[in-house]
């Protein structure tokens, strides 16, 4: 299946520990090629990337990350890592994601959370509204979970 010839992706995994040498091997193998992969760190990048990439545990499930919440609400593809960028690559145009789009999370199971948010014809969630947090905050808590 023939796709955009320029996707965008953000690689993640459980731990926040992107492996160097794949990412180096993937920027390696996209010189030259027809399509164009660019890979965002970040997860601040989440709403400029097409896909989030993650290691899948049993049944295709992942651990219920930031990431993985912050893609679900932006209404992303979220794939395993079987999805064979080497062979998009090789192949000169990216393969279907269908078949290698995660089932769920580890905490909810096979949910198809991450098709039912990306094919949804709703609004993103909260979009267009405006919230206001009223009482107390530990601030300390919110750097730590930001750092």
């Amino acid at each position: 299946m023939a796709l955009s010839k320029s996707q965008r992706w953000y690689l993640c995994d459980p731990q926040n520990e992107v492996d160097e040498d794949s990412i180096v091997s993937l920027i390696e193998q996209c010189k030259g090629a027809r399509i164009k992969v660019t890979v965002h760190l970040s997860i601040g990048d989440i709403e400029k990337v097409t896909h989030l990439v993650m290691h899948t545990q049993k049944n295709k499930l992942v651990p219920r990350t930031q990431a993985y919440m912050k893609a679900l609400l932006c209404k992303k593809w979220i794939a395993s890592t079987t999805l064979g960028l080497s062979d998009s690559i090789q192949q000169g145009e990216f393969q279907s994601e269908v078949e290698h789009e995660v089932a769920g999370d580890t905490i909810s199971g096979i949910s198809l959370a991450p098709t039912r948010a990306r094919t949804s014809a709703k609004p993103k969630l909260l979009q267009g509204l405006t919230i206001c947090f009223y009482g107390a905050f530990n601030l300390r808590a919110s750097k730590q979970a930001h750092a």
